[in-house]
């Protein structure tokens, strides 16, 4: 028997321990209840002009905001522009003075209290619902009369849809900000700044809520609790065409670009490597000299390699000095695990790390480079899950295990 946490009390269920399913723990650890937020919705309206804006905002225009909330009841927030308004300045400065008493006039809304509020950020007022159980509601605004040039309200665009999401079993889920004394949030990885919790546990009481006539499913609803794996043992399903040997290290999905989702694990880097190309300017008897620098990334130290000067001969060509290059740079031990050369004419450099970003510069030597690009920005998919490991092998696509340390 094991204690699971679910959304309307804490239940004893009968569950195998090590049956090696995506989600299931291993042995023991420490699993800590999160929640998956209902989310409130949040839309932005932004303001924009044709031409200038002293002209456009005129005194006596009524400017007005209609909320109306999924049963189809409206909210009106009129503002009516005054002479001092017309003075604001031109430009982005008027937009940003009419934002700021539109969003002024949304907060003053007797109707709107404890239902919105609205803040305003040069151009675009955002307008933020205080709960998360409003539904979906829709957002309209207009400018009369129109002045001799005529001021734009923007469609209103929602950035965050009200409900929020559900939250998929057996991935690995980051911390997401608690609501102001409430339990720890759990959402999906998607940057390389994310704190990572741990593994979302498979969790059968949560999405069955006790009824077992029900089909399993392998999320958790929006408003719901979340079991948790920070520390300890648990089956996860390697998404990587690479298999997983003991020992390896965790890779965790924070882009779809890949192919894979959000918070599936893998035992290698996945994303696109740096690329530089390096054009030297021909020159007799010339010293060419370059520079590499890796910034620190995951768990690896900054560095910077002084690639040993080459001279061109005495009829230089640029495929020669790129050979002398590229020479040069295999006799620096680090630098072939770290990049590879290629090219003819024109020398180019390109990571052999997913995702880890370097700089080339000119060591200002005699010879010099025409030019030195920046051909391709590196792009991380995944992030690493610093002191995870696998502890039980696994083939591509199949269900291995990891253990979480902290």
């Amino acid at each position: 028997m094991t204690t699971i946490r679910n959304g309307t009390g804490i239940t004893a269920v009968q569950r195998t321990q090590d049956a090696r399913v995506a989600g299931e723990p291993s042995g023991p650890g420490f699993d800590r209840p999160y929640e998956n937020p209902l989310l409130p919705q949040i839309s932005t309206l932004t303001l924009a002009a044709q031409a200038d804006v002293s002209d456009e905002i005129v005194a006596d225009q009524v400017w007005s905001i209609t909320l109306t909330d999924p049963d189809g009841v409206a909210y009106l927030t009129l503002y009516t522009v005054t002479t001092a308004d017309n003075t604001a300045g031109t430009d982005g400065a008027g937009l940003a003075h009419m934002a700021t008493r539109l969003a002024a006039a949304l907060e003053a809304n007797g109707e709107l209290v404890n239902i919105v509020s609205a803040s305003a950020a040069g151009a675009v007022i955002t307008i933020t619902w205080l709960h998360p159980n409003r539904g979906t509601w829709t957002v309209a605004a207009v400018c009369a009369p129109a002045a001799a040039e005529t001021v734009l309200l923007a469609t209103a665009a929602t950035s965050q849809t009200a409900g929020g999401s559900t939250l998929p079993m057996a991935r690995v889920v980051a911390m997401r900000a608690p609501a102001t004394g409430g339990l720890r949030r759990a959402g999906l990885p998607s940057a390389l700044t994310d704190i990572l919790a741990g593994v979302a546990l498979r969790d059968i009481t949560q999405v069955r809520l006790y009824d077992t006539t029900l089909a399993a499913v392998d999320t958790y609803p929006a408003g719901s609790m979340v079991g948790v794996r920070e520390e300890g043992d648990v089956h996860v399903t390697n998404t990587s065409s690479t298999a997983a040997a003991i020992g390896d290290p965790v890779h965790v999905v924070i882009a779809t670009t890949g192919g894979d989702l959000l918070g599936e694990v893998r035992p290698d880097r996945d994303g696109t490597a740096d690329v530089w190309t390096i054009t030297p300017s021909a020159a007799n008897a010339a010293v060419y000299g370059l520079s590499i620098h890796f910034p620190a990334w995951e768990d690896q130290p900054a560095m910077t390699f002084v690639v040993p000067p080459v001279t061109s001969d005495g009829s230089a060509t640029a495929t020669e000095i790129v050979t002398l290059l590229a020479a040069s740079i295999a006799t620096v031990s680090e630098l072939p695990a770290l990049l590879t050369t290629s090219g003819t004419t024109t020398l180019v450099l390109t990571g052999d790390q997913e995702g880890r970003p370097f700089t080339v510069y000119d060591a200002a030597e005699a010879g010099t480079y025409t030019s030195i690009t920046h051909t391709t920005t590196a792009a991380a998919y995944t992030m690493l899950a610093h002191r995870w490991r696998w502890v039980r092998p696994a083939a591509s696509a199949a269900v291995g295990t990891i253990r979480i340390a902290r």
